[in-house]
Parts: structure tokens; sequence; C-alpha cells
């Protein structure tokens, strides 16, 4: 029997990836619940829904073009390669994201579509840029906890224990970095010359590569993104009058930092995230189906979407230049 090659093998796995991806977003569609509130919402707000959902098509795109401009500056540390293949390689981290635990499939399929002897540094860069988005988000958190202090929901019992959830976390997280640096530094210092070291230093080279101008760019970079999507889902709240003010911002922000300390298959995902959506907007409105559809809405359109486009590109064989 042939075996196939590589290059063959890559292909199988990418289009597997990709059914398997298209497959879960036609689930979700059949199984979404609130279709007769959506297309009632549609008809009798039909022109201004219209307008916003096209305001969120246009934000999406801006939502994905800054991480594209993200991982092009993370990985033209070690290599100059075409923005297509740079969109190629975003596109289909979202995509594989979509059907792994905690999205961990997306800093994985970046470094693996980087060429031979780049694929290591590629998943420590991308990693890299996870890290700084997961900091940006918990900061925000921590700024949507200081925004809602003299908020009437601090009355809520749960809230405040949500609240309490996000800020031990933060602060576990702090210590578990110092906890793994200082002891790592230090064995990496003594055994300086051990063969195994020698290789994780040179892998984790690529990080210093970045430099502090390039890191600056990456974290501005990602805090626009992060503000992209609170806007986007700002929008749809007010919308559906579930948010009557930007002062509401301080919720949208506590509601990605919850949805990040709750990693889950994609599978699942969706519905950990409406009903966190209903436990934190329910204090601010009864619409519980209003509050469904703007999740739904915003995984369709920053998710799945992308997921699909991804379906349809190839990466381009163009020369590269190795750094």
């Amino acid at each position: 029997m042939k075996i196939p090659n590589h290059k063959t093998l890559s292909s199988i796995i990418q289009w597997g990836i990709s059914l398997f991806a298209i497959i879960y977003i036609i689930w979700r569609l059949i199984h979404f619940e609130d279709w007769e509130v959506f297309f009632s919402t549609l008809y009798y707000q039909r022109w201004q829904l219209s307008g916003v959902i096209l305001i969120q098509l246009t934000l999406s795109i801006l939502n994905i073009a800054i991480e594209i401009a993200k991982w092009h500056q993370l990985s033209n540390s070690i290599i100059n390669q075409s923005w297509h293949n740079t969109i190629y390689q975003v596109l289909k981290g979202i995509q594989t994201g979509m059907i792994t635990p905690a999205r961990s499939g997306d800093p994985v399929t970046r470094g693996l579509l980087l060429p031979k002897g780049l694929k290591t540094k590629g998943f420590i860069l991308s990693a890299t840029g996870s890290v700084i988005q997961n900091i940006v988000l918990l900061a925000g958190g921590l700024t949507g906890i200081l925004l809602t202090k003299s908020h009437t929901l601090q009355n809520n019992v749960t809230f405040y224990y949500l609240q309490k959830g996000i800020l031990d976390y933060s602060l576990v997280i702090i210590i578990a970095i110092v906890l793994i640096i200082i002891p790592l530094y230090t064995l990496t210092t003594i055994f300086k010359n051990h063969r195994l070291i020698i290789q994780i230093r040179a892998h984790l080279q690529a990080i210093s590569q970045l430099g502090k101008k390039r890191i600056l760019k990456i974290t501005s970079l990602t805090i626009a993104r992060y503000s992209v999507y609170n806007f986007q889902l700002w929008i749809l709240l007010y919308f559906l009058n579930i948010s009557n003010s930007m002062a509401d911002l301080g919720l949208i922000m506590i509601y990605f930092a919850a949805i990040t300390l709750l990693p889950s298959m994609a599978i699942a995902d969706l519905g950990i995230r409406s009903s966190i959506a209903l436990f934190l907007f329910g204090m601010l409105s009864a619409n519980s189906a209003g509050i469904v559809i703007s999740i739904f809405l915003i995984w369709l359109i920053n998710l799945a979407l992308p997921s699909i486009i991804a379906a349809t590109i190839h990466p381009k064989d163009d020369a590269i230049n190795i750094k």
C-alpha cells in the first residue's frame, strides 16, 4: 500500500479540519433555539438590523485584519513571507481553534504551517501572542471590575463571587508566572551547557528576536482587537435594548474575562458563552432571547464565517526569506 507523502497527508488533515469545522457550524445553526425571535426581530426592524449586521461585518473584517497584522509582526521576526500566507495561517488557526479545547489548536496550527525548521519557533511565537492576549483580557476584566464598583449590580452575590474569581485567577496567574520563570532561569543558567538546555534556548531565542519595539506593537494590536470585540458586543446589546449606555462596557469586559477563565471544547463553547452572558447581561435586561442572539451573532461573524472562508483558500508556494 502506498503511504501518502508529507504534503498529501498535510492536505488531508487540513481538509478534514475544514470539514469538521463546517459540520460543527451547521450543527450549531440547526440547533440554535431562537430563530423565531431572530426572524421576528429581522422582520420588524429589518432595515436597522441589516445596518447593524453590516457594521458587524465591517468590524469583523477590521478584527481579522488586526489579528493578521499581529501575526505578521510575530512571524516576521523569523521569516519574510507573503501577506497571502499570513492570512491563510491566521484563518486556519481560527478554524482549528473551533474544534480544539480552549482554542489550543490555533497557535499550534500557525506554527505547523510555517516552513520546515521554523515550526517550533512559530508555535512559540504564536503562543507568546496568545499569552499577551490573555493578559489583555484579564487586565480588561480587572478594569471592568473597577468600572462596575459603584454599579447597583454589586448587591448581586453571584456577581460579587464572579468578580472575586477573576481577581483570584489573575493573582494565581501572576504567582504562577513568577514561580515558573525564576526556577527556569536558574536551571538554564546552571545547566547552560547541557544539550537539552541549548536546544530549548535556541527555540526560545525566537522571543528575544522580537525586541521591545515589536512586542509593544503586538500588545497595541492586541488591545485594539480587544476594543473592537467589546464595541461589537455593545452595539448589539444596545440595538436590542439590553444596554442603555456605554457605562455597561465594564460588564462586557468582565464577560470576556469570564469566558477566558472557562476554556472549553468548541462543541460546548457557544453554550457556555451564552450561559455567562445570560447571567451578566440578564442583570441589565430580562430580554434573554436578545442576549443569546447577540452572543450568537458575535460567534457567527467573528468565528464561524472566518472558519468557512478558511476552507476556500490555499497557501502560495512563493519565495520566502528565513531570518
